[in-house]
């Protein structure tokens, strides 16, 4: 028996497990795959880099602005000009770091772990239901929390939210390259399209750099991911930045993103 369960080792799990392990409550972190690499551009704010410390003595880009672009191209830079920095890491990385600090206070991972229901005892949930290597297992907490992302069961049978509709999410498709390129690593590289999607670059330290695009609301249903990723990282503007025609291509993925409403 635990104080609090909580389902989903991401960010907001682990941050959230950290913050009541500290606090004293027994606190079981419940996570599907520990080792899952979340499609996500990896940026990361100087406020979390304040909470954990640890991530400066990496070897990562201290991104100090961005340049943006427009749908026909026009760039505007901007540079912050005081001493905060953000930063950009592999997703992976991050979650692992996270999670870690939240078991170094006490908190409980369970691993190989998908919620898919609740436990209910006189119309009140004591718990949930996960499905394991080993089969169904049952986790018991005074205090529930839902913190697993876009495809929680849970948070649809908590009645905290319906079914995503498609003017709702946004879909994405980001790789992890690895290559010369020509990217000036305190800034990120953002482009709008004249469509509702976007794209972006980030550059990652040690000729590593993140590229992605999406497309948001009703043109997912105009716009194929897959070609629209293609022309973007193939574009000339793109080429300007990362030149090369064979780069080491270390992840990829796809993923959907929420546009409003609770998680």
């Amino acid at each position: 028996m635990h104080d609090v369960i909580i389902s989903g080792a991401g960010p907001s799990g682990s941050q959230c497990a950290e913050v009541l392990a500290k606090a004293g409550y027994r606190v079981a972190l419940i996570e599907r795959d520990a080792n899952w690499r979340k499609p996500c551009g990896g940026l990361v704010s100087s406020r979390v880099l304040k909470l954990y410390p640890q991530i400066k003595k990496l070897n990562i880009p201290k991104i100090r602005g961005g340049v943006l672009y427009s749908a026909d191209y026009h760039r505007v830079e901007y540079r912050r000009k005081d001493i905060l920095f953000s930063t950009v890491m592999d997703r992976l990385e991050l979650d692992n770091i996270m999670r870690d600090t939240a078991i170094d206070v006490g908190a409980e991972l369970f691993d190989k772990n998908l919620a898919f229901d609740f436990i209910s005892k006189n119309q009140e949930k004591i718990g949930i239901k996960t499905k394991s290597p080993s089969g169904v297992k049952e986790y018991h907490g005074k205090i529930i929390i839902v913190a697993d992302g876009m495809s929680s069961k849970l948070a649809i049978k908590s009645g905290l939210r319906s079914k995503w509709k498609t003017e709702e999410i946004s879909t994405a498709k980001c790789a992890i390259m690895e290559g010369a390129n020509n990217l000036d690593e305190e800034f990120i590289y953002v482009y709008f399209k004249p469509y509702m999607g976007y794209g972006w670059i980030f550059p990652l330290g040690s000729n590593r750099f993140n590229i992605g695009c999406g497309i948001a609301g009703e043109d997912i249903l105009r716009y194929n991911l897959n070609d629209i990723y293609t022309e973007f990282i193939g574009d000339p503007k793109i080429k300007e930045y990362i030149p090369g025609s064979n780069y080491k291509i270390i992840w990829s993925g796809s993923y959907p993103v929420p546009m409003v409403g609770v998680l």
